[in-house]
Order: structure tokens, then sequence, then C-alpha cells
């Protein structure tokens, strides 16, 4: 239950009240006017801005999201992708504050993120999944080993059958260049002792320079007379990023040229003059030398 809060039916005149998702909003009247263009307000602006980028970033992506959206509609997804993608925009450590970009950020938080709050796919599918992406020959598997439903899935009382489903994006959020391939399965009855192995395969441009995301989810649906219905808008479904695969980071080759150390040849005359040492024994012995070569005549 949540907090009461009393309020004075002389202020009343002065409170506006919000609904949300989350339960109403009741607010004041800020009368008081701040000077944003201060030097103390950088923090201030800066944080702003930034918002502002990874909310219009989010927004311009839902494009790429609609084929999920049609089987996931989730109410808060807007609100959540723009908080996720504004924690990759910070954690950019290439441009200074205020400039971030999420292009630039560490795409891989963006793993696990889940289009239903209200159900996670972890929890509504339990079978395993490989992910596999090879970006040279642009080519992508998702596999899904032969499991049983009545074990591996958590189905609403009123589905029959279900869908596994699977897409790559591929985006580039400062351009917003995105391309997105969806990939479904036929309506597989959930009365079926065991499913076979499901294979998606994904045929995408070579080299692509864009970050790369999978997303897997299952959708369940109830079958009469052949024919697809939703159940309760799609509450049960659920879908999930369960890989990333950022771009290429373009890595500089630097050649280092040994440079050989010169010779400093010294002059002659700079050179002093070394004095010989000469020991008696030494002396005697060259003069034995000169006698026994040079004999006196």
């Amino acid at each position: 239950m949540g907090k009461v809060i009393p309020l004075y039916s002389k202020h009343l005149e002065q409170v506006s009240f919000y609904k949300t998702t989350n339960g109403f909003i009741a607010t004041t009247p800020n009368k008081k006017v701040n000077k944003w263009a201060g030097e103390q307000y950088d923090a201030i602006r800066a944080h702003r801005k930034e918002f502002g980028k990874a909310a219009q970033v989010a927004a311009d992506i839902r494009v790429a999201f609609a084929d999920i959206m049609a089987h996931i509609p989730s109410p808060s997804m807007y609100r959540r992708l723009s908080s996720r993608l504004l924690q990759v925009l910070k954690s950019d450590i290439t441009n200074i504050r205020g400039e971030r970009t999420v292009e630039e950020g560490d795409v891989l938080m963006m793993k696990g993120f889940e289009f239903n709050q209200s159900t996670a796919f972890n929890r509504a599918c339990r079978a395993r999944y490989d992910v596999m992406i090879d970006r040279v020959s642009g080519e992508g598997k998702v596999t899904i080993p032969a499991f049983k439903p009545t074990q591996k899935l958590h189905a609403p009382k009123s589905a029959t059958h279900c869908k596994l489903v699977a897409t790559l994006h591929a985006i580039n959020f400062d351009s917003n260049d995105v391309d997105s391939i969806p990939l479904s399965t036929d309506a597989l009855p959930l009365n079926k002792h065991q499913f076979e192995d499901i294979t998606f395969n994904f045929n995408f441009t070579p080299n692509d320079p864009r970050h790369l995301f999978v997303s897997v989810g299952i959708v369940f649906i109830e079958m009469i007379n052949n024919r697809e219905y939703k159940i309760m808008a799609g509450k049960f479904n659920a879908m999930a990023v369960v890989a990333v695969f950022p771009k290429p980071v373009a890595t500089a080759i630097v050649t280092t040229i040994a440079k050989e150390k010169p010779q400093i040849t010294k002059h002659p005359i700079a050179q002093p003059a070394q004095r010989k040492i000469r020991t008696p024994r030494m002396i005697k012995r060259a003069r034995y030398l000169q006698q026994a070569y040079h004999p006196l005549e």
C-alpha cells in the first residue's frame, strides 16, 4: 500500500496531478528561475544534453524493434530502453562529458535487456540456445536443441501453441542506420511430446561495421479453427537480447624505425697522450735483448 500524505484544502489549487504506470505524481509549481548559463551548472547542462541524446537514440531505434513490439507490447519499453542506453552512453571513455555517445559506449551492457517487463524470457522459456556470428562471411545462427515443452516452457493456461522467434539487429547509433532480420518458427503445439532441433539462419552484409544484437523470444497463442489468437494482448510473451557483438575496432599499426647511434670520431689531438710506465725489471730485460741482438763491435 502506498504512503498516505495529507493534503490541505488551501494548497490543492497549487498542486498538479499526473497519472503514470507507477501511480499518480503530485507536483507544485516552481517559480524559481535558474540561470543555467553559469559556469557552476556545467555538469547539469552536460547531463541534460546526454539524457536528451539517449532518449533520442531510443526513439530512433524503436523502428528496429517494430516486429518485436507487435508481439510484445510493453508500455514501459521506451522508458527502460532510454535508461539502458543512457548507461551505455556514460560508459564512453573516448569523448568528454557532454559529448559522449552511445555508439562509443560499452554496448555489451545491452545484453539481457528484456522487452517485456512483466515476463522475463528465461522464466517463460528455459530451453538452452547457442548463438554464433561470423562477421567476415556475413552469416549468423541461433540453435535451440530438442527439448520437452512440458519441462522447459512456462505457458499460460489458455495457450495451445507457441512460436519461437529470433531477430538480428545491425545498428549504428550515430547515423541511425538500422537493419533487422526477424525469423520465426511455425506454430508448435504445446501438447507435443518433444520439440525437434530449431535453427535460425541469418544472412547479413559481410564485414558489417555496425554493432550486432541477437534477440530470442517466445510467443504464446491460442489456435481455434486454424486461426491464431493472442493471449491477453501478448502479456505472457517474452523476448530478450541474448548476445551482443560490438563493432570491430580499427587498430592503428605503429611502425618503429630504429635509428643507428651516430659514431663520434674524436680528433687525435683531442686524445690525451698516454704515458708508458716502465718498471726496473722491464728496463733490465730491454737492455739484455739489445745486447743479444746488437752486440757491440
